[in-house]
């Protein structure tokens, strides 16, 4: 299986064009590399076929609660950084079976606002230096 890290990205720049089952042969994807196949597809209005389900679930759109990653999510308002919010911290909730409902709660409601706050910086400084 290969692996398409950010020193090799360029290799594989021709699996984009989303016609053949390339990515088949493909055993685990650099993150930047993903966030690019997913902009280029979307851009494209193309689709990628291959039998590999992690990179399927990555660049698809459907959030699977008991998995340790999300799939890339283009945000166009507040309610989808509220939603990416949402998955990131029932992903993080995770690994706090163990908390009382009530601890559980809070650790919930704080990991929302952290991860909005920290979106909504990220989103800012881009807007900020695009400009």
């Amino acid at each position: 299986m290969k692996k398409i890290t950010i020193f090799n990205v360029e290799k594989f720049l021709n699996l984009m064009d989303g016609k053949e089952d390339r990515f088949n042969d493909i055993g685990w994807i650099e993150p930047i590399y993903i966030a690019m196949i997913r902009a280029y597809l979307d851009d494209n209005r193309l689709e990628i076929s291959t039998n590999n389900s992690y990179i399927k679930q990555i660049i698809g759109n459907d959030f699977q609660k008991y998995k340790t990653y999300m799939p890339i999510e283009y945000v166009k308002t507040r309610m989808g950084l509220e939603k990416i919010s949402t998955h990131l911290s029932s992903i993080m909730l995770q690994n706090f079976q163990n908390l009382l409902l009530v601890d559980k709660k809070d650790l919930e409601h704080y990991l929302q606002y952290l991860f909005l706050e920290l979106m909504n910086n990220v989103a800012g400084a881009v807007h900020h230096y695009i400009k």
